[in-house]
């Protein structure tokens, strides 16, 4: 899917730039903002990234990491850039205060996120906690994986107006 909507974006340097963090037992940087060359060297780095699985969804550490780490010049970031974040889950999270608390910390940093939820059973409370103001436009929902596909014009075309 992240490839899918990599490929509805002009990326590079002067363009739009493309980090991701994995998240499930911990937040782990898969690559950052830095590597956003060019459309072929993020369809690269994301050919290399593994999904963690586990029993625990740690995505306050995510957000934390997100906030703290991603944006910074020093990972590629610029200044005087939107700054956009797109959360994939289905909303379940070990600590929904944390996650909340962090999601929070993000935004008031100048950070908007998009918050996708994926599955039967989408926590919407947690996810709503997540996205942006107005969620109606910040926050989105489907199915299951495949779904994912059918909204990926949808949500690259927010994130170039958010």
């Amino acid at each position: 899917f992240v490839t899918n909507v990599v490929e509805e974006f002009q990326i590079g340097e002067d363009q739009m730039k493309v980090g991701l963090v994995t998240f499930s037992h911990r937040a782990r940087l898969a690559f950052s903002l830095e590597h956003s060359v060019s459309k072929e060297a993020v369809k690269k780095a994301l050919e290399n990234v593994d999904q963690d699985g586990g029993l625990v969804t740690y995505t306050s550490k995510a957000i934390e990491m997100m906030r703290k780490h991603c944006f910074s010049p020093k990972m590629g970031g610029r200044e005087n850039v939107t700054k956009i974040a797109i959360l994939i889950s289905d909303g379940q999270t070990t600590d929904p205060i944390a996650t909340a608390y962090q999601a929070h910390k993000a935004k008031i940093s100048g950070i908007h996120i998009f918050a996708v939820g994926v599955g039967e059973h989408i926590n919407h409370n947690v996810l709503r906690h997540i996205a942006s103001k107005p969620s109606s436009s910040y926050l989105m929902t489907v199915k299951g994986y495949n779904g994912l596909d059918n909204i990926k014009t949808l949500l690259a075309g927010k994130t170039c107006t958010g």
